[in-house]
């Protein structure tokens, strides 16, 4: 069996291969660099490149769109999708397409230019362990009247059970789904 390094070594090592570099990641404000500076406790004083909110720049996107669905969409092979190797390639391909495209829509010539357009805000740190929200009692505060409690029930709802449950492809094409005795269910 092999086993992990500390992560306090892990972390010296990257800190120092990242010294005086511009990182370029992929969902830059989802995960790696705010994982990274939750675990180090501080933010690293680098600057980052964002390969998802380039991409929205570059096609006026509102939300975050997928590394797999950004390969796809830029025409970029996926070697190991959800493994650190397959997706740093793949995020590095992209980034290479990525500014080819914008420097030709969007003018993009510099480091500055990228920044501009691609750099996350900066991670929120954590001073303290977040907190689960207690649950609704006899001891818990009156929720204000501005549709708090209806938002806190539907919270509570998803919690419970969990993620829906998908419609089978019958039903997701708008035909009725079938019954075990075989009749079709109009009911829904």
């Amino acid at each position: 069996m092999v086993r992990a390094p500390p992560a306090e070594a892990v972390l010296h090592r990257f800190r120092h291969f990242a010294t005086g570099t511009v990182l370029v990641e992929h969902s830059a404000d989802a995960f790696d660099t705010r994982l990274l500076a939750r675990t180090i406790g501080e933010a690293l004083e680098n600057d980052n490149v964002d390969t998802s909110r380039l991409a929205g720049r570059l096609w006026g996107l509102r939300d975050t769109i997928g590394l797999e669905r950004l390969c796809a969409e830029l025409g970029v092979v996926h070697r190991g999708p959800h493994t650190a190797l397959g997706d740093a390639e793949a995020t590095a391909a992209c980034f290479l397409e990525l500014v080819t495209r914008g420097s030709e829509l969007l003018g993009w010539r510099t480091l500055g230019d990228l920044l501009a357009d691609g750099q996350p805000p900066p991670p929120r740190l954590l001073t303290e362990p977040p907190r689960r929200p207690r649950a609704a009692g006899p001891q818990a505060p009156a929720r204000a009247a501005d549709g708090d409690a209806a938002d806190e029930g539907a919270r509570r709802r998803r919690r419970r059970g969990g993620r829906r449950r998908r419609r089978g492809a019958a039903e997701a094409e708008g035909e009725a789904p079938i019954t075990p005795s075989g009749s079709t269910d109009t009911t829904e």
